[in-house]
């Protein structure tokens, strides 16, 4: 099995929250996509004629793409991999974004299934996020995907959010139901250092919620969702039955690095990162132990073997880490081209004082760093 993710890192506006790589630089996008037709051809012996399951367009804001562009990179794809088979073509999705028009184009592309980043039904709180969208707006975009023949979309939401638990939480969980997705994925907030929530913690003017509010809201969002007929398979991810993504599949039990922005994780299945790295990944340190290296700590992932995913969960790995913040369920170890970027934006919070660091990929989804896909 292997998968194929293609890496839009353009956004229009960047989220209080977001640690990802991402640019504001939209100008830029036509450059990043040659690059990325360049890896392809590149890359067309690396999968050594393995079959091709699943497609994945993650970001930054993949929805920024013209359709005839998505269109154009999986027809060159398919003209190098065997992609014939291919379960999902997943796409992730700004809601004001979506038109009718637009979701109409990518289903002319190719693309079949939509992770669309709603994150909180509290127009309040989406503010407080710098989302670019409204709850109504979420609520029209689903109801457009939905008329415009997607029959499988996931819904992400963000929770851990100082004064938006509560009857703000149940609102959004409500919300999310009543909307008839297959998929949710519910990220608790992570406040990172190079984020506008980040520096605003550092001034004294933001405060993660304590760890009873976490295990609450944890309580609440998994009680919730399983009592809908969710079926809770991954720490931030439910799906109903027979809708768990098939990218999931890719996953094993490796020790994966906090990798930056230029790092290769492209491998096949099997390929442990010891064969790309050698003994390397085991000196790298966590910045939370006071370290000055900007690499981040090692993770493990508990597998499931059976192929319907419902194999032997042992529970190693359980509680070693704590799941991100946006975004949807695919993998992010993309190989990101050196162009120029930008880790903020007007009503973002601005930079942070002095010089701005080069900005790595640091994702904290449960997923996105711990992929079998080959990354263009």
């Amino acid at each position: 099995m292997a998968g194929l993710y293609f890496h839009i890192p353009f956004c229009k506006r960047i989220c209080a929250y977001c640690d990802f790589y991402k640019s504001v630089r939209l100008e830029q996008m036509d450059g990043v996509t040659a690059a990325m037709h360049r890896e392809l051809d590149e890359r067309q012996d690396y999968l050594r004629g393995e079959a091709v399951t699943t497609r994945y367009f993650g970001g930054g804001t993949p929805s920024l793409y013209a359709p005839a562009a998505l269109k154009g990179l999986l027809n060159h794809a398919a003209q190098l991999f065997d992609c014939s088979g291919a379960a999902e073509t997943t796409l992730e999705a700004n809601p004001d974004d979506l038109t009718g028009d637009y979701l109409a184009g990518l289903r002319e592309a190719g693309i079949d299934r939509l992770s669309i980043g709603i994150q909180s039904f509290d127009d309040d709180c989406l503010k407080l996020m710098n989302r670019r969208h409204t709850a109504a707006q979420a609520i029209g975009a689903v109801r457009a995907a939905q008329r415009a023949g997607f029959g499988n979309i996931t819904a992400d939401l963000i929770f851990g959010i100082p004064g938006f638990g509560g009857d703000s939480l149940k609102r959004s969980l409500d919300g999310v139901l009543s909307l008839g997705v297959q998929h949710i994925s519910a990220y608790h907030l992570t406040v990172e250092p190079g984020t506008a929530f980040g520096r605003r913690a550092a001034r004294g003017q933001f405060a993660p919620v304590d760890e009873a509010t976490s295990e609450t809201e944890y309580a609440l969002v998994h009680e919730t969702l399983t009592g809908a007929g969710f079926e809770h398979y991954e720490v931030s991810n439910f799906a109903l039955p027979g809708f768990r993504p098939p990218q999931r599949l890719l996953l094993a039990w490796d020790e994966i690095p906090r990798h930056r922005a230029r790092s290769p994780l492209v491998r096949r299945r099997g390929e442990t990162l010891e064969c790309l790295f050698g003994g390397k990944i085991h000196s790298r340190r966590s910045r939370r132990e006071g370290s000055a290296d900007p690499t981040r700590p090692v993770q493990r992932i508990c597998h499931d073997g059976a192929p319907d995913g419902r194999g032997d969960r042992s529970g190693r790995g359980r509680g070693t880490f704590r799941s991100k913040t946006a975004g949807a369920d695919a993998g992010r170890g993309s190989t990101v081209p050196p162009f120029g970027y930008a880790p903020h934006s007007p009503g973002a919070d601005g930079p942070p004082a002095g010089k701005i660091p080069d900005f790595g990929c640091r994702d904290r989804g449960t997923f996105r760093n711990i992929t079998r896909h080959a990354t263009m």
